[in-house]
């Protein structure tokens, strides 16, 4: 198992794109070796609530990651998102539908 946990605080765009190539780098030899790889991306879109409420990916974040991975050469690469149905959303709650 591997127990590696990198956090970047950014606050723009500009300094995700800065700052994930390094912290990639550190995660090199989990890539596979073939650049035809597929690769599937599972991040966490499906709540309709901001990514500063840790229920879903920023969408910055999943930009600079496609950017990076073509950059070094990755192309075959799948967004994989499921539904998040049965929820009711509030400000900074979700809770299921009474009876469920």
């Amino acid at each position: 198992m591997d127990d590696r946990i990198f956090l970047l605080n950014c606050k723009s765009y500009q300094e995700i794109l800065d700052r994930l190539p390094a912290t990639m780098e550190q995660f090199r030899d989990l890539f596979p070796a073939d650049k035809d790889a597929r690769i599937l991306i599972k991040p966490n879109l499906n709540s309709n609530m901001n990514a500063l409420t840790g229920n879903t990916t920023d969408l910055r974040l999943l930009s600079a990651l496609l950017s990076y991975l073509n950059t070094i050469g990755y192309s075959n690469i799948t967004i994989g998102e499921g539904t998040n149905s049965g929820f009711y959303r509030k400000p900074d709650r979700c809770y299921l539908p009474p009876g469920n």
